[in-house]
């Protein structure tokens, strides 16, 4: 703000005396102190909305704001591989298990995958918390290097210079930063203040999912095969029984048969 304050003193000429308020301050006071005469203009990350605009004026937006997304950036997440099963509780997976049982496994796969997909990614879903624009690329791009923004801007609003109501400069005052925004100074200070980049280049996250993530369902849906193989021999055991008794019978035979050629050869 110091470089926006020196700009309009050289648009406008004026000596400005410079009061900084307390980072632990109120919004609201700040609109107070200008209703009281405290101060004669308040400049900083002040929205503005309508019910501030009933007590004093706004001249026009100095920067544009809206609010932004941070996600910590994790390029190494450690893969649980039997993740997905947290989203169920042990009763019921013993449902599902009974389920299992009576329906039959190629419809318990179709109802597993459809009734747990919700909380899967959920569980899958990285916490995000939202900031001021202007803040969050301040941070993203200088302090918080493990930080990116993602996503679209939302909420959209814009910081404008408090000013008494009716007062007597106010147009000056929002000629002049009409001038400032035309001639890209007000963007040039932004890209000074908000948008230099002093973190290192940052690695693109895959968003894609890997098969490390999903490999506990395919080892789960493996598991599931072979069972259901086995039982599928069990209760076709009295075929696979015939069958093999057929088989030993007939090497048997062949076995008996050819033995007395043999011997026959022998005596000749």
């Amino acid at each position: 703000m110091p470089d926006l304050i020196k700009l309009l003193e050289n648009r406008i000429g004026f000596i400005s005396d410079i009061q900084i308020v307390p980072s632990n301050g109120r919004y609201s006071d700040l609109i107070q102190a200008i209703e009281n005469d405290t101060y004669d203009i308040v400049i900083g990350d002040v929205t503005v909305t309508a019910t501030r605009r009933q007590s004093v004026d706004f001249s026009n937006a100095i920067f544009d704001n809206c609010l932004r997304i941070v996600m910590r950036q994790t390029p190494d997440i450690h893969v649980d591989l039997l993740s997905f099963l947290n989203t169920f509780s042990i009763n019921l997976w013993l449902l599902v298990l009974g389920t299992f049982i009576y329906a039959g496994l190629y419809i318990l796969c179709l109802i597993l995958i459809a009734t747990f997909t919700a909380n899967l990614t959920s569980d899958l879903t990285i916490t995000k918390s939202k900031a001021d624009t202007g803040t969050a690329e301040y941070s993203t791009n200088n302090i918080y290097c493990n930080l990116t923004l993602i996503g679209d801007d939302f909420d959209k609003g814009a910081f404008g210079i408090v000013t008494p109501k009716e007062w007597i400069y106010a147009k000056d005052l929002d000629v002049n930063i009409l001038l400032l925004r035309e001639s890209g100074e007000l963007e040039e200070l932004r890209e000074e203040w908000f948008q230099v980049k002093n973190c290192p280049p940052s690695y693109e996250t895959s968003t894609s999912k890997h098969v490390d993530s999903m490999l506990g369902l395919f080892l789960v849906f493996a598991i599931i095969t072979f069972l259901a193989l086995l039982l599928f021999i069990w209760s076709n055991r009295p075929s696979y029984k015939n069958y093999l008794y057929k088989v030993l019978d007939k090497k048997k035979s062949l076995y008996q048969i050819r033995i007395p050629f043999i011997k026959r050869s022998k005596v000749s």
